[in-house]
């Protein structure tokens, strides 16, 4: 800006006002038309309107016959806020500029508030209060008052009546005229065009303001109020999120102007006092019989998860461009017994193989071979184990594996010298009938050499009997009875089965894994140690015949490692940020085993979690917070080793991982609502687990790489702000979470007829 100005008045001098309203669209006629009427009545002589259209034509005509004591202008600049702006800031030669929103309203005695505010000389910029006129008379019940300015109002956690500020609410605000010869206007490059939900153009001119003249202030006065129009399209909660995210976005590029410490000043308070306070309050509002409450205190979290979530997408460094890929290639699984193998198995159709290394039956890693590579030995094998550094290579050195040590270490898989903890085990396998890879999920499993166990098929379709067709070819096997369970979801299968079993021990596993041999042996053997109530193993992917397959590795997979650990809330917790709400930590859904007092002792699934109800995940984070939160030890063993066939599509990779993100989100909003000391442990972990999932240096992210899809990143988050949605829905309902559970027996339902097959219909 260049354009000359008048000096800064004395404290008993009246000043000038210019009103710039920036107008852009015909659909704000009616309120464009009440601002501008009631801004006219408090005009005094010296003062004026400025009417800036945004490149619309059609309304710049329109106002200019309609404003005829105004000065009506196209704007000049670049399309966007910031641009009309500047242009009323040229055209302006008064003492003060006053910048009203096209859908605000003044309330009375407006600008001579302002004149107040600016009687003092060491005042730059003044705030006005800017107080929400909701269509439909009343926000909507989710709404927390901490997001006021996600619709362009003032919010619980401002400062007090002039009280300084960092910078005022851009719908209602006033600057000193030669505060623009100082800074050059408002920025082109960040602030709102059109109905694209960004902002921040004020916040970082005021910035540049205090910068050039620290001596003088940025203050807040309340007298000088308007009223913003909210509508009903700014009541929902799509356009909450995209304007968190944007501010977010925003507030990334703020940074990279005028530095992270000042352009977060403010949101740092914000984001560490007002919002847990605000949550907070909506638990105690829940506690208190206001479901409502639990809504807010949700959409709190979800509108800081959006925000941080633009802010670290926007700061996130562009990565080098990777090199012309390689046109992808399946890639085999096979498995190399080292005490019966002298060379690696020849590559057959793949022109890429992925050996999984066994020792007498215990996994000891992965070694990848290539097309161009001669197919490894033994030794070579051990050598490439040693230099990748899996926990246990160091082992296979002198040719043995030392004897495993009990449970209660940490240490190597080695081998038992024989089984003597034999308790009897119920394998409970929910399903909807998927026909190839169930037939082949119960063969596997009944093919086991445990030597006491039942298997139990929980049929979840609405009406019985797909499953029992699939499965015909088995049902002569006594072991294995098939229950019917309507209500919909894998949680309300799997206690269904719970409550059918009689086995001491409940192993759980999907329809799409195969076990392996010892499977049962070794999840079942860490449990002799009776501190031990839960034991997960490993899952190893069946194979890769397509990009997605391996793309879901890369987001993480099933595979927890090779090396046994324990967890707990005592000596054995575990590393990560966000222990114990530690998403895959301890191991997976489909490959784990409890003792059945300890799952009915703890009130097995949630009925709202898992794939079949809306959230479609979560039941078994929750359920091994469970176990931990009621005193109780989780064993990793990965020994226990199964097979998983992983979905082949993009399209269901996308939708999985945006399932994840649901169960992720929902289980976490239970625990804060669980209890007052839960939701300070989730709270403060919330900025922790915000760098986890978004920060690209993150362990979760850097070692994925450029080719990841930005589609699974966007899946993930949707999911997460999702589940919070969905969970807070489902708290202020006060539905039940689990499905009805017997805590004793396990025989079927009286209903029920037992089949000589041993199926149960």
């Amino acid at each position: 800006m260049t354009k000359s100005s008048t000096a800064t008045p004395s404290s008993h001098a009246r000043v000038s006002r210019t009103v710039i309203i920036c107008a852009y669209t015909e659909n704000r006629w009616d309120q464009i038309r009440l601002g501008y009427q009631e801004t006219l009545s408090q005009l005094a002589p010296g003062d004026e309107i400025v009417l800036v259209i945004d490149h619309n034509p059609e309304l710049l005509k329109r106002a200019q016959v309609e404003f005829t004591e105004a000065r009506v202008v196209a704007n000049a600049y670049e399309r966007g806020l910031s641009g009309a702006r500047n242009t009323g800031v040229v055209l302006s030669e008064t003492d003060v500029l006053v910048f009203l929103d096209d859908d605000a309203c003044p309330a009375p005695g407006w600008l001579d508030a302002y004149a107040q505010s600016f009687a003092h000389d060491d005042i730059a910029v003044v705030g006005g209060a800017v107080e929400p006129n909701w269509e439909g008379g009343t926000p909507p019940r989710w709404f927390p008052a901490e997001f006021g300015w996600v619709v362009g109002c003032d919010y619980r956690g401002l400062p007090s009546d002039g009280a300084p500020i960092r910078n005022p609410i851009g719908a209602n605000m006033a600057i000193r005229r030669d505060m623009f010869d100082l800074v050059d206007g408002f920025a082109s490059v960040i602030g709102r065009v059109g109905t694209l939900p960004t902002g921040c153009e004020e916040t970082d001119l005021c910035i540049r303001i205090s910068q050039a003249k620290p001596d003088l202030r940025i203050v807040r006065n309340t007298a000088a109020r308007v009223s913003h129009v909210v509508p009903a399209g700014r009541q929902r909660i799509s356009y909450f999120l995209s304007r968190c995210y944007h501010e977010g976005r925003s507030k990334a590029l703020l940074s990279d102007r005028v530095g992270a410490a000042e352009s977060l000043s403010s949101e740092r308070s914000y984001a560490t006092r007002t919002l847990p306070t605000g949550v907070l309050i909506g638990i105690g509002q829940l506690f208190l019989g206001r479901p409502a409450g639990a809504s807010r205190a949700g959409t709190i979290v979800l509108g800081l998860g959006a925000t941080a979530v633009g802010y670290l997408r926007a700061r996130r460094s562009v990565k080098s461009a990777p090199v012309a890929a390689q046109p992808w290639r399946p890639l085999a699984v096979a498995e190399v017994a080292l005490e019966s193998v002298e060379m690696a198995p020849p590559r057959q159709d793949s022109s890429r193989l992925r050996l999984l290394v066994l020792k007498e039956g215990a996994p000891l890693g992965f070694i990848d071979v290539d097309s161009d590579e001669p197919r490894p030995s033994r030794q070579a094998m051990i050598d490439q184990l040693a230099a990748t550094g899996t926990p246990h290579a160091g082992l296979l050195q002198g040719g043995e594996l030392q004897h495993r040590p009990g449970p209660k270490g940490q240490g190597h898989p080695g081998q038992s010298a024989h089984f003597d903890y034999t308790p009897r085990v119920s394998v409970v396998i929910p399903t909807r009938g998927r026909s190839e890879q169930l037939i082949r999920c119960v063969r596997s499993v009944l093919e086991l050499d445990y030597p006491d166990f039942e298997v139990i098929v929980v049929d979840n379709n609405d009406a019985a009997g797909l499953v029992d067709e699939v499965l015909a070819p088995v049902t002569d096997d006594p072991r294995l009875r098939i229950l019917h369970e309507p209500q919909r979801g894998v949680s309300p299968a799997r206690n269904r089965g719970i409550a059918a079993s009689d086995g001491e021990i409940i192993a759980a596993t999907d329809d799409d894994v195969v076990v392996s041999h010892q499977w049962l042996r070794e999840l079942v053997d860490p449990m002799r140690d009776d501190t031990i109530d839960c034991v997960t193993g490993l899952v190893v992917a069946a194979g890769f015949q397509t990009p997605a397959q391996e793309i879901f590795e890369e987001f993480g997979g099933f595979s927890k490692g090779f090396a046994a650990m324990r967890f707990d809330l005592d000596q054995h917790r575990g590393t990560q940020a966000l222990y114990p709400f530690s998403p895959g930590a301890y191991g997976s859904g489909n490959n784990l085993a409890y003792r059945k007092s300890a799952i009915q002792a703890i009130g097995c699934y949630d009925g709202r979690l898992g794939p079949g109800t809306p959230v479609r995940s979560g039941e078994d984070l929750d359920l091994f917070l469970k176990m931990l939160f009621s005193g109780r030890t989780i064993f990793y063993q990965p020994r226990a080793w199964v097979r998983h066939h992983h979905r082949d599509s993009f399209d269901e990779l996308n939708r999985q991982v945006r399932d994840y993100g649901r169960g992720l989100s929902a289980v976490m909003l239970k625990w804060a609502f669980s209890d007052r000391r839960r939701a300070y442990e989730v709270l403060r972990r919330v900025p922790a687990g915000l760098r986890h999932y978004f920060d690209p240096r993150s362990v979760k992210n850097e070692a994925r790489s450029a080719a990841y899809p930005s589609s699974l990143r966007r899946s993930e988050l949707r999911g997460m702000l999702e589940g919070f949605a969905l969970m807070s829905y489902e708290m202020a309902l006060k539905r039940h979470p689990d499905a009805a559970v017997p805590t004793t027996g396990g025989a079927p339902a009286p209903a029920e007829v037992v089949g000589s097959a041993g199926v149960a219909r």
